[in-house]
């Protein structure tokens, strides 16, 4: 059975397939679709979470850890006043905690230095939240100090039991590291990867993502889901960003 995207508020469509009094001669297809479909891209026929998407999130899960490993070359490199500096401070050891407030006092770091780094893209934080979910939920106990490593390490093991496990949302997970990703890439200029907008693709629904070239930005968009891929010249994306605002203001109204 294919199926369509038919708007964020509600399910699937089958395409061709019509509803109890529709008329078909102008309707491409409104009958919901009855199959499961993946927790996270919400396309996919599948129970749980679709390899797919499981083989994305994983891929998330290590880039962050890869890229966190890149910050302190960002901070030689920046300078102590950059974004990478604060992605480096503590956010949930005591100890160190004191020693960054020692060099506040002492004028050596800026003194906002410690609320930037309760922000929630903040990688520790990111994974030590979802470790400790994932830790409570599955009953598995753990007293050893929490660093993005062995967050890291203990979220891939699980990764695959998890994405099917029914009593927590695997989908903020994913979104989680999908963010938190994002923000590392953008700290790190990393232009392998574009800057997402919340604008949905006119074919699945997925999120689009401005690409980035050798020389800055192209002048395109492109569908994040790669079964879609679809691409947009600027002017059609500026077309689906009124479209979803229309829709949203019209939500809103409602």
């Amino acid at each position: 059975m294919d199926c369509k995207f038919a708007g964020s508020d509600r399910p699937r469509v089958l395409i061709e397939r019509h509803d109890v009094g529709c008329d078909a001669e102008t309707c491409g297809g409104c009958l919901p679709c009855p199959a499961d479909h993946c927790r996270v891209d919400g396309v996919t026929h599948a129970e749980g979470t679709c390899p797919e998407c499981r083989a994305s999130t994983r891929d998330d899960l290590h880039q962050i850890g890869k890229m966190c490993g890149g910050l302190s070359d960002e901070v030689k490199h920046r300078g102590i006043n950059g974004e990478a500096m604060v992605l480096l401070l503590p956010v949930a050891d005591p100890e160190a905690r004191g020693h960054l407030e020692a060099s506040i006092l002492a004028g050596r770091v800026p003194a906002d230095y410690l609320e930037k780094a309760d922000d929630d893209r903040h990688p520790l934080t990111v994974l030590g939240t979802w470790l400790m979910v994932w830790q409570d939920a599955l009953e598995h106990d753990d007293d050893s100090p929490v660093t993005v490593a062995s967050a890291v390490d203990y979220l891939d093991r699980q990764l695959t039991y998890m994405a099917g496990y029914p009593h927590v949302p695997f989908e903020e997970f994913a979104s989680a590291l999908q963010g938190c990703r994002t923000h590392l890439a953008k700290v790190l200029h990393d232009e392998e990867r574009g800057v997402t907008a919340n604008v949905p693709c006119f074919d699945c629904g997925s999120v689009l993502e401005r690409q980035l070239g050798k020389a800055g930005f192209d002048d395109h968009w492109t569908c994040r889901r790669a079964k879609c891929h679809r691409r947009y010249t600027i002017a059609e994306y500026n077309f689906a960003l009124r479209a979803s605002l229309e829709t949203a203001q019209t939500e809103v109204s409602a």
